[in-house]
């Protein structure tokens, strides 16, 4: 809810001291900061705050200890400046004063923001300093004036919300700042903010007339606004759930009143007039129902103020939407039904007037529907919560009574999905709980982490409350008991924790969590450490070290990584003794359809696909998105039954996500025999153990030479190929098939063994019928044996790596029959496989003519063509222009042929002449004269140069960061929709034109097969934008090339169609073009040069056009200026057409040139020409 903090940027490693993140040097620079600062004469005090705040920005949370600690006065310095500005009347009051008493506020205030709100352990130093709190409550003081002069100082609401954002942190971390703030008449003014804020948005959200008459002062950016609202409100709704008597000052001298007149301005609408006020709203509801919080004369007010109806209206919208069969309710629905139904539960909390008050408005309002049946119901557990916690309240010191609330709360909490977010919300009920962690009764403790475990695992809410109150230090107690049931509960809340929380995974670091749950392996087997205990810490360890490197190094350094294996070691020679109690486990499919694993979400696990892989931990989809509400996703707490081959499972997804990118972890966990114990689980019988042994292979085999030698021995290449031979489980061979990707990366040895006719024509076998694949229910509609796109997707990527640089798979994958399979792929509705099966064809015909050769008489470039589309940065678009790039004359021949089939549609009458036009005028595919440049799938991505012989590397990874590209032109992916003549040369000429660009040996075919003859034809039928893109196909076929070349353009008669396009067309792009075609060719040639003087007409335009004026022009008259200047002076300058170009008044055309040309280089040209014209001489 607040405002987000610096990146963290880690300083320290593992268990280092946090003392240690400064040395002697930054201890000394930060000390002469501080002193600089606190010194009121010095006149580089400013530049010294300056300094300090570069030592906050970016630091992580045990730098800003540090410096916030008692080693430091930082703190106190930093209050000292606020009472410098309260002495002097506020921050309004420095604008008249000196330099060295012009405290910069702002810089304060984020420095605060930074030691205090990035690092709450802080707080408790700040509240110790004098006057902390009270000089924060001052700057609330200034409001008034700061909200008056917004149009001279915008930046004045700013102050107050960071002051509203530090007192947040300290009245929700700390109770013991809420007595100095009411004492320094907080309650007051932070109403009087809120009444500001509601001023604001009375203003912009307000029906016609609701708006004052006197003219509204400049509003400040709307984020500031909304940043101070929400802040104000839930400042209130700390204060509030503190103090009953600031509770009640607040309720009752307008603090409530201004909240009910903002909620008319925000709920009751079905979409919000920005995203935003969704979260404004809610924290107004959750500070209306702290502030009426069992108190009657505030829960009165809402009915004197008419908000009864209004609100139950809007519940009942809301409702109506998140209710509705196959409905979609949108984010601003289910927060605001469920803060207002927290709301109208509280308003008749112990008060049985307005109970009866609320009843009759929501049948007048619902009139006996399903909205009033279901308040009823939630007020029932609502009172039922609200009575169990006071009586464990009360008899706190009767554990019986204590653990059978507690169980009460537990059933409570799963009865209704709303029920969570209620009892979140209720004063203090998970301060309870977490006080409850501390009972030493066991029974109590178990009976209070069952009921924290539910809450938590349905609540989003209660788990970031539960961070920001620091009780992961609580869990942390609990792992110490001898109750394996506590010890297993406490762990699986750690887990749901760090799933979701960066935060979380780095705070259980610095405390010391994550190292207890290393000891708790290593104790493995014990009394105390059973399967069960074992099964729960090995999967919070999988999560502790999700997307973090330095996690994964302390482990290593702490000596984790044996104990795992030793583990996993120890659980699978017991593989046979299964317990016959143990629940039937449905594994969640790799690549398939979520399901739920063992009623416990499975660690996330890492592709490693290849070098250009994404960062995405899972090579499947996993049953970790099920968190974050589903209950049947997570286990009752004490349910948990574990077998060997269930913790064999985790251990090995728990090793994987420790290994994961980690070479010396990697480099470890191989020395300690990690893939060794995989390779024996791979004989079980086991599909499941088989999937999970396959995931930490992958992940060890990651670009490690040691694990690919490993595996290209005979004992382990035989046991895969075995079980690729034999296994019919869907995720065990898509488990092989991307091992098998990474163990023959970029090694020669490995393409060897596994690159067999056998295990081709397996992998072959995988890749389904297009039409099958298409199909909506393809598991339906598949034949017996079809495979599922995620094996399909695999398949290809083993391929894409076995094929890269081998010509001996190439060409047996050639006579398996595999390139027309595979180019099939291309037209699949899953945008990975598409782009899969694009470098796979283009590893398989680089160097390859026969491949080549195959792939083109299949139809492959017709398909690769439609890949094409205008974003630069689409992976399928890039690589499957390089794959037609790697044709060479195959590939340009048959773009030929297909560019002479478009051009005889043209002429048809039913011919297309429609087409997508691009900004730039282009239309679709490749680059335009631009240097090919594609990116290879390595660590780090090079720049692809054909005319130096690189190709396309490995296969991409399992998903895409971002949403696939639209298929080009409008096509359905993998349809087959018709193209019309325009659209195919829209695809054709961009990819001839970059091939003639990139390669000598394409220029020479274009001249050789008559290519020449058909792009001249084109520019006569086709519209301007398809001429565009022949001319520079043209341009580039003999612009600086040998004269051989340019006479074969003259002898197809380029000389007389160009220039009849050029003085017909009323494009200037396209003139453009021409004159640059005509410039390339005449450029050293005597005889295009005079077959160009001879025609009049052309060269008048050109005089004309040259010399027009170079003033108010567009872009595309500049650059036909430019053009044409350019081909007049190499005429000029020719013998053959000087005459013709005096004639044509070509001498004052060259003048003029020579004056004003926009052009330096054409105007010393032409300067140049002119003294030589002259009789001079250089």
């Amino acid at each position: 809810r607040h405002r987000p903090v610096p990146p963290a940027v880690t300083v320290v490693v593992g268990s280092m001291p946090a003392e240690a993140a400064l040395n002697k040097a930054d201890t000394s620079r930060l000390v002469e900061c501080i002193r600089t600062v606190a010194d009121r004469s010095n006149p580089n005090r400013w530049v010294a705050l300056e300094q300090l705040r570069y030592f906050c920005d970016g630091a992580d949370t045990e730098l800003l200890e540090v410096i916030g600690g008692s080693r430091f006065s930082s703190l106190g310095v930093l209050v000292g400046l606020l009472q410098e500005v309260d002495d002097l009347g506020g921050p309004s009051a420095l604008a008249g004063t000196c330099e060295l008493a012009r405290v910069p506020v702002g810089f304060v205030l984020q420095l605060l923001e930074a030691l205090l709100c990035s690092a709450p352990n802080n707080l408790e130093a700040y509240l110790k300093v004098d006057h902390g709190v009270r000089l924060l409550v001052r700057l609330l003081a200034s409001v008034d004036v700061l909200a008056q002069s917004q149009a001279t100082d915008p930046s004045g609401l700013v102050l107050v919300d960071r002051a509203c954002n530090v007192l947040c942190y300290l009245t929700y971390h700390h109770r013991d700042a809420v007595a100095p703030f009411v004492a320094a008449d907080g309650v007051a003014l932070v109403t009087r903010v809120l009444q500001h804020v509601h001023a604001h948005y009375n203003r912009t959200l307000g029906r016609p007339g609701s708006a004052p008459p006197s003219r509204p002062p400049p509003e400040a950016p709307w984020a500031t606004w909304e940043g101070l609202a929400r802040n104000a409100a839930e400042l209130i709704s700390n204060v509030s759930s503190a103090s009953a008597a600031a509770q009640r000052d607040l309720a009752l001298g307008g603090a409530l009143r201004t909240v009910l007149d903002m909620l008319s301005l925000f709920i009751g609408k079905a979409v919000p007039a920005h995203a935003s006020h969704t979260w404004v709203a809610e924290e107004l509801l959750l500070a209306a129902s702290k502030l009426i919080w069992c108190l009657p004369r505030a829960q009165t007010m809402l009915l004197e103020a008419g908000m009864l109806e209004t609100l139950l209206r809007a519940l009942g919208l809301c409702y109506s939407r998140i209710s509705a069969p196959g409905g979609m309710p949108t984010q601003h629905d289910i927060v605001l039904y469920q803060a207002t139904v927290l709301l109208m539960l509280n308003v008749q909390l112990e008060n049985k007037p307005m109970l009866d008050e609320v009843g009759v408005a929501i049948e007048r309002v619902s009139r006996g529907g399903e909205l009033a049946a279901r308040l009823r119901a939630l007020s029932a557990v609502y009172d039922q919560m609200f009575d169990v916690c006071e009586h464990i309240d009360l008899n706190h010191f009767h554990s019986d009574e204590v653990v059978g609330g507690l169980q009460l709360v537990t059933r409570l909490l799963s009865s209704e999905e709303e029920a969570p977010y209620l009892f979140v919300h209720m004063n203090g009920r998970l301060d309870l709980l977490m006080r409850c962690l501390s009972n030493i009764d066991e029974e109590v403790l178990f009976a209070a982490c069952c009921a924290l475990h539910c809450l938590i695992s349905r609540s989003p809410p209660a788990r970031l409350l539960f961070l920001r109150k620091r009780g992961i230090g609580q869990l942390f107690d609990c792992l110490h008991d001898y109750n394996t049931s506590i010890i297993t509960t406490s762990l699986q809340i750690l887990c749901l924790l760090a799933a979701e929380s960066e935060a979380a995974r780095e705070e259980m670091r610095r405390e010391e969590v994550l190292l207890g749950v290393l000891r708790i392996v290593e104790r493995f087997p014990a009394e105390d450490v059973t399967l069960g205990v074992l099964d729960a810490a090995l999967e919070t360890i999988s999560h502790i070290v999700l997307d973090s490197p330095i996690n994964q190094e302390y482990i290593r350094t702490n000596g984790g990584l044996l104990p795992i294996v030793l583990a996993l070691q120890y659980c699978y020679t017991r593989l046979g003794e299964r317990s016959a109690s143990a629940p039937n486990r449905h594994r969640a499919a790799l690549g398939g359809a979520t399901t739920t694993i063992d009623r416990t979400a499975r660690p996330a696990t890492a592709p490693t696909a290849s070098r250009g892989r994404d960062h995405h931990h899972g090579y499947g989809t996993l049953s970790e998105r099920h968190w974050g509400g589903d209950g049947d996703s997570w286990p009752e707490a004490g349910e948990h039954v574990a077998d060997a081959l269930k913790v064999t499972e985790t251990a090995c997804w728990a090793l994987g996500n420790v290994v994961f990118r980690h070479r010396e972890n990697q480099r470890e966990a191989l020395q300690a025999g990690g893939l060794a114990s995989c390779l024996r689980l791979l004989e079980t019988p086991e599909p499941d153990a088989q999937v999970a042994a396959l995931n930490l292979l992958v992940n060890l085999t990651d670009t490690n030479l040691e694990a690919q030698r490993i595996l290209s021995a005979p004992a382990s290449s035989e046991v895969l190929l075995s079980l690729l031979a034999s296994s019919t489980d869907d995720g065990v061979l898509r488990g092989l098939c991307l091992l098998l990707s990474h163990a023959v990366w970029n090694h020669r040895p490995n393409q060897e063994v596994y690159g067999s006719h056998s295990t081709l024509r397996q992998l072959l076998s995988f890749l389904a019928p297009p039409d099958r694949r298409a199909s909506p229910d393809r598991r339906a509609l598949a034949p017996a044996g079809a495979s599922s796109e995620g094996l399909v997707l695999y398949a290809l990527m083993a391929l894409v790596n076995l094929t890269y640089g081998n010509a001996e798979v190439q060409r047996a994958v050639r006579e398996l029959g595999g390139v027309p399979v595979v180019q099939q792929q291309l037209t699949s509705p899953m945008y990975e496989v598409r782009r899969s099966a694009s470098f796979c064809l283009g590893n398989m015909v680089k160097d390859n003519s026969q491949n080549a050769a195959a792939l083109v008489a299949s139809g492959g470039v017709e398909l690769l063509l439609l890949c094409l589309n205008d974003e630069d940065e689409d992976e399928l678009s890039k690589t499957a222009y390089s794959t037609i790039c790697q044709l060479g004359e195959a590939g340009l021949c048959r773009l030929l042929s297909l560019v002479t089939q478009a051009a005889a549609g043209l002429r048809e009458p039913a011919a297309g002449r429609t087409g997508r036009q691009s900004e730039a005028g282009g239309y679709g595919g490749a680059p335009r004269a631009v240097r090919v440049q594609d990116e290879m799938l390595e660590e780090d991505f090079d720049d692809m140069d054909l005319e130096d012989g690189d190709g396309i590397d490995e296969a991409v990874s399992v998903t895409v960061a971002r949403k696939p590209p639209p298929p080009p032109l409008g096509r359905e992916a993998g349809g087959s929709a018709a193209v019309s003549p325009v659209e195919r040369l829209e695809l054709c000429l961009p990819v001839v034109n970059g091939m003639v660009y990139t390669l000598a040996e394409m220029r020479q075919v274009l001249a050789d097969r008559g290519g020449l003859d058909t792009i001249l034809g084109l520019l006569l039928t086709t519209p301007p934008h398809v001429q565009e893109e022949a001319l520079h196909v043209l341009l580039n076929s003999i612009y600086g090339q040998p004269m051989h070349l340019k006479l074969v353009a003259l002898d197809a008669g380029m000389m007389r169609t160009v220039p009849k396009v050029a003085l017909a067309s009323r494009e200037p792009r396209v003139v453009g073009m021409c004159y640059a075609a005509m410039c390339g060719l005449a450029e050293g040639c005597e005889r295009a040069c005079a077959e160009l003087a001879a025609n009049s007409a052309l060269v008048q335009q050109l005089v004309l056009t040259s010399g027009g004026p170079a003033h108010s022009m567009g872009e595309a008259e500049g650059e036909l200026l430019q053009r044409a200047s350019e081909l007049f002076l190499v005429l000029f300058n020719s013998a053959a057409a000087t005459g013709a170009l005096l004639r044509c008044d070509g001498l004052r055309c060259l003048e003029q040139m020579a004056a004003s040309s926009p052009s330096q280089l054409h105007a010393a040209r032409a300067r140049q020409a002119l003294h030589e014209h002259r009789g001079g001489f250089t």
